[in-house]
């Protein structure tokens, strides 16, 4: 089970290209609104990275099991 920050920035993740097209399009005014959606975005999708690399070095090693 994932606990709650990990929860967390896979939502925030999936609103990462919504939070982009608002920066890009200025839907909420230029200047700091546009600054902020771009920068949530960024942030979301490095956690999500690191998330991944902090989870691809907790997993275990497979092991093959020879039958006798």
């Amino acid at each position: 089970m994932l606990s709650g920050a990990a929860r967390l920035v896979l939502f925030m993740s999936s609103y990462a290209p919504l939070l982009v097209l608002f920066a890009l399009l200025d839907s909420f005014g230029r200047g700091w609104p546009s600054i902020l959606c771009a920068a949530v975005a960024a942030a979301s999708v490095l956690a999500l990275v690191g998330m991944w690399l902090l989870f691809q070095q907790s997993a275990g090693d497979w092991q093959q099991l020879r039958s006798s």
